[in-house]
């Protein structure tokens, strides 16, 4: 400034702090590329390291390995103890993953309990072994959170460039394939992908998308096993059994499609037309006047727990004319034991109608005799895997045993499944069991097959 005589006087300066604004673009600078909750890098980031990974491995002749983690049954603490818990529990784990893992690698978090670990300058897979372990005993001890001891174990799914894939996406998709190898053999291990996996995940998204069309456009069978008496070897009941004629793989079992039919919600339908059926076959044999006592149709465990079963066989039974104590349905030990107690309830509802019930496979599952005691059954099925050593072997014996003494004591008629063989029939029957189905018999056939048999077994005991 100037004074009256236009000499300089003085300055004025305006000054502006800015370290806020600074801070600001930092923050958003650092959550463009971060995850917020465990400030962990995020997707974007994670991108950018694989991307300059490749560029680099791709120039020095090395291998990049793509680790992909995910915390096993995480919802569950959420559904327990509240996302807050369960929001403390990420940050852990990313804490401890971290501290096990080289400061040139980058452990990012993708979303909810989902991981990666960018594992970079390596020379083979066998490198990523010790890596994964390391990651797995992260989780060996528990997490302190709110004030409590929380276990947890995590699967592993890996995959390498250049072996697996030239660019992020395709290694980011195939270590994703692999984690779902880890969860499916059992969890709180590691698996590395392999082609054959990806050939399996698109042959179940080509399967899920034709099942649709299967149910809409009445490609799914029906095919019937004959349960026999032990004693006169007559059919006495048949087991409705759901095929598939897909129309370019031909005739499918049940192992190749019921899987991707839970995980596609679309059992229930699977389970309302094998049921419907079911009725009107039993019905048209009663009618030829063949002596039937039952019609078994299975009952899968999503039918049970929505509550709709018991208006879909009331419907069933109606529609077909059938009589409630011509239809048996069978519900897995594992799925029967794990109910709560409103299907309990619908069990009883059922058995009120007449419906007869049988546990299918047991011994196979986890069994509560408490449980087991209060289930409204009137039949045990003996798993075949019980029944396909005897007599050689003296565990099956002793077991099959030990089931077919636990039905008797229960009042429970009991059917041996998987029969293949005259012994076998001969020794479960000294044992007490009373009915079988089973290869010896006859394999799983169309209605018109089965009615032949029905027809041969009049005849021969006419005569």
């Amino acid at each position: 400034m100037h004074d009256a005589e236009g000499k300089l006087s003085h300055y004025v300066a305006v000054f502006a702090d800015i370290s806020k604004i600074k801070r600001s673009e930092q923050e958003i600078d650092f959550l463009a590329h971060n995850d917020p909750l465990t400030r962990l890098p995020n997707r974007l980031l994670l991108n950018e390291r694989l991307e300059n990974a490749i560029q680099r491995a791709k120039r020095q002749d090395e291998k990049v390995g793509l680790i992909f983690i995910d915390l096993d049954r995480f919802k569950a603490v959420n559904d327990s103890l509240g996302h807050s818990a369960g929001d403390d529990l990420l940050r852990a784990a990313a804490q401890r993953m971290l501290a096990r893992s080289r400061e040139q690698d980058t452990l990012a978090r993708l979303g909810g309990d989902e991981f990666v670990l960018l594992v970079d300058d390596i020379q083979s897979a066998d490198a990523l072994i010790p890596v994964a372990k390391r990651l797995l005993a992260c989780f060996d001890k528990p997490f302190d959170i709110d004030q409590q001891p929380l276990h947890l174990t995590v699967s592993l799914g890996i995959s390498l460039y250049p072996d697996d894939g030239n660019d992020a996406r395709a290694l980011l998709t195939h270590a994703d394939t692999a984690l779902t190898l880890a969860k499916d053999s059992g969890r709180n291990t590691y698996a590395f992908y392999t082609q054959a996996l990806t050939l399996h995940a698109r042959e179940r998204i080509a399967l899920e998308s034709s099942l649709h069309q299967a149910i809409s456009g009445r490609q799914l069978r029906v095919y019937y096993q004959p349960q026999v008496e032990l004693g006169s070897g007559n059919i006495i009941g048949l087991e409705a059994l759901v095929r598939w004629q897909h129309p370019e793989l031909g005739l499918l079992t049940p192992d190749r499609f019921l899987p991707i039919a839970v995980t596609a919600g679309l059992m229930i339908n699977i389970d309302e037309y094998v049921l419907n059926q079911a009725c009107q076959q039993m019905q048209r044999w009663l009618d030829a006047g063949f002596e039937l006592q039952r019609m078994a149709v299975n009952m899968s465990g999503s039918w049970l727990e929505r509550g709709q079963v018991v208006d879909n066989v009331k419907q069933a039974l109606a529609r077909n004319g059938l009589n409630a104590r011509f239809l048996e349905l069978e519900l897995t030990e594992t799925e029967a034991m794990r109910h709560s107690e409103s299907n309990l309830q619908r069990l009883d509802s059922l058995r009120q109608l007449g419906i007869a019930l049988a546990v299918d496979d047991f011994g196979t599952g986890y069994s509560s005799l408490m449980r087991l005691k209060r289930l409204p059954v009137n039949r045990l099925k003996i798993d075949r895997g019980f029944v396909s050593e005897l007599p050689h072997d003296q565990n099956d014996t002793a077991i099959a045993r030990a089931i077919i003494a636990l039905g008797q004591s229960l009042n429970m008629e009991l059917t041996a499944e998987g029969v293949e063989t005259h012994e076998q029939a001969a020794l479960l029957m000294d044992m007490g069991c009373s009915n079988a189905q089973g290869y010896l018999y006859s394999r799983p056939l169309p209605a018109a097959e089965i009615e032949q048999l029905l027809r041969q077994q009049v005849c021969s005991t006419s005569r």
